[in-house]
């Protein structure tokens, strides 16, 4: 019997990847959705995953979810209550038995009070204080095996409908607007490395126990990011850099221009080459991504 993997999201931008390579490697996968009839959800059903209707907030859907699992992947979305829901899930599988848990996290999860000019009012403190206390709850928590991935920006965040939160203007006016310097460079990781990385982990549970790995495929300045969407889409891409006046103003209307900040002064900074002694499946954005991915 194949084991079974615990996959919370497998609708989401992780989880449907590595719902996909597990199914590709005969694992079973069970999942829990609020929408068995989306389209995402309906693709993954017909490939085999076991997709139950409920949420993830939910103990009671949990801890049904969880029943004949054998090992929990949790990715899980920003947001200010993560460390609950995350620890939820973690003892729910503590108390099913269940031996190895696979947390994707993001890379430089530790290393926040590093970051120049950090304090308790820091641009994203929430996110980087959350990822780290759900880092030290994996790790404390007495699985057989743990492995913690820490997977840089999302190639794949160039993809309708996220790129029009992140980037407003580059899909409608082919502008992209950027708080970064034409030398930043922004490291960039597949959503199907981070899959290939994650079945990996379940493949060798004691090979990766205790492991942390930061993910990452390629560096790319914000012009190589519009030459790159520019030949894929057909459009040309302008690229328009922010000055500190307008990045200021710009920052007062939500954390996306706070995380190009980051990304502009402080930045990922993953180690491709341990990547690649890793075994970790690379792929650019020009490989990986098409126009009927884009969505524009």
């Amino acid at each position: 019997m194949s084991r079974a993997i615990f996959v919370p999201l497998a609708t989401g931008q992780q989880g449907q990847a590595l719902s996909k390579e597990l199914l590709r490697r005969g694992y079973a996968v069970k999942s829990l959705t609020r929408n068995l009839q989306s389209p995402k959800a309906i693709e993954l059903t017909k490939l085999g995953a076991e997709l139950i209707e409920g949420q993830i907030s939910s103990a009671d859907d949990v801890h049904a979810a969880l029943a004949g699992v054998d090992a929990v992947w949790l990715a899980l979305p920003a947001s200010l209550d993560e460390v609950g829901t995350g620890r939820a899930i973690i003892d729910a599988a503590r108390s099913k038995g269940i031996k190895q848990f696979v947390y994707s996290s993001v890379a430089r999860t530790g290393e926040h009070e590093s970051f120049p000019g950090w304090s308790d009012s820091y641009p994203l403190s929430w996110y980087w204080t959350q990822k780290a206390a759900l880092e030290d709850a994996v790790r404390g928590a007495g699985f057989e095996s743990w492995t913690i991935l820490r997977p840089a920006f999302f190639t794949q965040n160039s993809c309708r409908p996220v790129v029009d939160f992140l980037y407003p203007g580059l899909t409608t006016e082919h502008v992209l607007r950027v708080a970064y310097r034409p030398e930043t460079r922004l490291d960039l990781v597949d959503t199907a490395g981070i899959a290939s990385a994650g079945a990996n982990a379940f493949d060798s549970p004691a090979k990766f126990h205790g492991k942390r790995l930061a993910l990452g495929s390629e560096k790319l300045t914000a012009q190589e990011i519009a030459d790159a969407l520019g030949r894929i889409t057909g459009h040309a891409i302008k690229v328009v850099y922010l000055n500190d006046d307008e990045v200021k103003e710009a920052q007062k209307l939500g954390p996306i221009v706070d995380s190009q900040v980051w990304h502009r002064d402080v930045g990922y900074n993953v180690d491709l080459a341990a990547c690649r002694e890793n075994n970790f499946k690379t792929s650019t954005m020009a490989e990986v991504l098409t126009k009927e991915q884009l969505g524009w």
